[in-house]
């Protein structure tokens, strides 16, 4: 098995830090139940999947005690990255693969890491390490990200016809255009949408019914990234812009179903040239291998 993680890759039989042992994620289970009054047993409620944890069990790869330090530092230091520990409300990918070439991804934070010690085994080169990641998103991505695009349809001008009525309209609403993405895993997956100018108050809906909306104008050469996987709504310069979204959006709803899934954008633009760009991985319950 192989990992990647921030900078390091680890696992098969080469690379510098290998697995020597994986214990296998159990995921935590929330429930509601509470006790029956008056009787025995208990009156159920809903139950919602929680964190996993995977154990890691790592051994370095090198031939003497310096080196192998130096491979487990370097783990070490990617483990406990301030910039990922005290990022809030931000998960970050644990890639994993069982053969090096079909990757998979899950999101969660670095938890616990228990470094080596200068033993018989250090010496010649086989350190070794144990650390856990906490899994906090329940679905297993594929590490390839889709790509779709719905290029926008400006309003059809014409002529004008005697006689003229006021108020006269110069410009107006471009036709609904409509495209379809496929998520192929057994879960629904996040849509991550971005909104290209030059385009102002451009609306992308869903046949299942969530919508997403940004109030204001995208200059050609700009656009907006919303990601609902991070909770962000970002410029091109990445500058916070999330107050733009519409009132009724809501970033949790923005997902993909299993299968085929039909989507529209909207807006005004008098060039054509907008467009939005809509990102996804194939998401599953289930590691896979």
């Amino acid at each position: 098995m192989f990992i990647k993680i921030g900078s390091i890759e680890a696992g098969g039989n080469t690379n510098p830090i290998l697995i020597e042992n994986l214990s296998a994620p159990s995921t935590e289970l929330r429930t509601e139940y509470v006790d029956a009054p008056n009787r025995d047993g208990q009156l159920v409620g809903r139950d919602f999947l929680g964190s996993s944890t995977w154990g890691f069990d790592f051994v370095s790869n090198k031939s003497n005690l310096q080196e192998s330090f130096s491979e487990i530092g370097k783990l070490e230091h990617v483990w406990k990255d301030s910039k990922n520990r005290l990022s809030s409300n931000v998960a970050f990918p644990l890639r994993y693969s069982l053969d090096g070439t079909n990757w998979y991804r899950v999101y969660g934070r670095c938890g616990k890491f228990t470094g080596s010690t200068p033993d018989v085994l250090a010496t010649l080169g086989v350190a070794r390490a144990t650390a856990d990641f906490v899994q906090t998103r329940v679905e297993h991505f594929s590490d390839i990200e889709n790509l779709n695009t719905i290029t926008y349809i400006p309003p059809v001008q014409g002529g004008l016809k005697a006689p003229l009525v006021s108020p006269l309209t110069t410009t107006g609403r471009g036709v609904e255009r409509g495209g379809f993405v496929d998520n192929e895993g057994n879960v629904a997956t996040p849509l991550s949408i971005r909104f290209v100018g030059p385009i102002s108050n451009p609306v992308l809906r869903s046949e299942t019914g969530w919508e997403v909306s940004y109030r204001g104008s995208i200059a050609a050469g700009d656009y907006v990234d919303i990601n609902p996987l991070m909770g962000t709504v970002k410029r091109k310069n990445g500058s916070s812009v999330a107050g733009n979204l519409g009132t009724k959006v809501r970033l949790s709803k923005v997902n993909l179903p299993v299968g085929r899934s039909n989507l529209y954008l909207s807006g005004n633009d008098s060039t054509g040239l907008s467009k939005v760009e809509l990102r996804w991985r194939n998401a599953w319950t289930s590691a896979q291998y």
